[in-house]
């Protein structure tokens, strides 16, 4: 598996996470074990994305502009998910807020996967990926 492949199924599982989570009403359990999977699927997506997609792309390809988008991506994904990290689950505002996250999410990883994805593949090879 390459890591395009492997970013596609972590996309995959943000996708699912983040829609289940804005289907999700007031302070439950299953809405902060949803946030809690969420938040580390995240997490670990960026660490490895930033490392083994957008470093490489920067480096060799000259696309450092693709790689800061993507990066200030995740850092807005981040600044959402802190944000509801401190707000009332109950709240008018937290359901503002997961409704703006889900939006986000679908936006980077749509873009990433129908522009920034082929971009790479042409650039970087198979082998390189």
């Amino acid at each position: 598996m390459n890591i395009l492949e492997a970013l596609r199924i972590s996309h995959v599982t943000q996708r699912a996470l983040v829609d289940r989570l804005v289907q999700t009403q007031g302070d439950t359990r299953e809405r902060r074990a949803i946030f809690s999977s969420l938040k580390r699927e995240l997490a670990a997506h960026a660490a490895a994305e930033e490392r083994y997609f957008y470093l490489p792309l920067s480096a060799c390809c000259q696309l450092p502009q693709l790689s800061h988008e993507g990066m200030a991506e995740h850092h807005q994904l981040d600044r959402l998910m802190a944000v509801l990290e401190l707000a009332d689950p109950r709240s008018p505002a937290w359901r503002l807020g997961a409704q703006a996250l889900h939006d986000k999410v679908h936006q980077h990883v749509e873009v990433e996967e129908r522009s920034w994805f082929a971009l790479a593949g042409m650039a970087l090879g198979a082998a390189d990926l």
